[in-house]
């Protein structure tokens, strides 16, 4: 396995236009304005907070949203909405389209473009998912498991006693929690780490790569950058495949 070179911009085909490009995801939504092959002015808002001022004045924006309410609630609006059968520049006939989400089609087609080998793509947020694509630009599958917020939460609300952490972000110092709040942060972070590692591991050998670069994005991608070695961290690896699709499609 290889690490690339920590990116924020791919070398997506290039528009002097802008369009505003947006990932809605289920905490969090970013938004930022694509133009010259850069992302620019990138903001991050609530998700129960997004109005139609987020898709600008111009009638140029792009969304990928893994919440279907908010994309019925502004379904009017002329909007490019990310799905499998756009043409992305990855291959996904191997999978289900209907069903495979918006965020990871726009993070594949984000790998497709950077990634000069295969590629396995981690992205922590509310969910964690990690994707394999070959060479060829073939999406091979994926699993999805978990964050560490929902690990929490679910901690909480299925137990009578365990509390709901304010600051997850916040790194287990040891494997040994002495009380039940750091037995509860490394329970999560290291039992993620490993799950991670492990799904790595297992997707690599299956699809049967050697050769190969990690990539980490997301809310929680850093996190899993320290802990994962060998992972290269692109921060908004889906804005920059919501701004390539958009590129192929516009």
């Amino acid at each position: 396995m290889k690490k690339a070179r920590d990116k924020t911009n791919c070398g997506c085909h290039p528009s002097m236009d802008a369009v505003v490009v947006v990932d809605i995801g289920n905490s969090r939504t970013r938004t930022a304005s694509w133009r010259g092959g850069r992302l620019h002015r990138i903001e991050s808002i609530p998700t129960g907070e997004i109005s139609p001022l987020v898709f600008g004045k111009t009638g140029r924006a792009a969304a990928s949203c893994v919440v279907p309410s908010v994309r019925r609630k502004f379904k009017h609006l002329d909007i490019l909405w990310i799905d499998a059968s756009l043409d992305t520049g990855v291959d996904f006939s191997l999978v289900d389209r209907r069903t495979i989400g918006p965020d990871r089609v726009a993070a594949a087609a984000a790998a497709a473009k950077i990634a000069d080998r295969p590629a396995i793509i981690v992205d922590a947020g509310t969910a964690v998912t990690v994707d394999a694509i070959s060479m060829d630009k073939i999406f091979l599958g994926g699993a999805i498991l978990p964050g560490a917020d929902l690990m929490i939460r679910s901690l909480h609300s299925g137990t009578g006693a365990l509390p709901c952490l304010e600051d997850i972000s916040k790194k287990p110092r040891s494997f040994a929690g002495r009380d039940t709040s750091s037995a509860m942060r490394s329970g999560v972070w290291n039992g993620l780490a490993g799950a991670v590692e492990h799904l790595v591991e297992g997707m690599a050998s299956e699809c049967g790569f050697s050769d190969f670069t990690v990539f980490s994005t997301g809310g929680g991608g850093r996190f899993i950058l320290d802990l994962i070695p060998g992972c290269a961290y692109v921060g908004d690896m889906v804005l920059l495949g919501v701004a390539e699709i958009w590129e192929r499609n516009r």
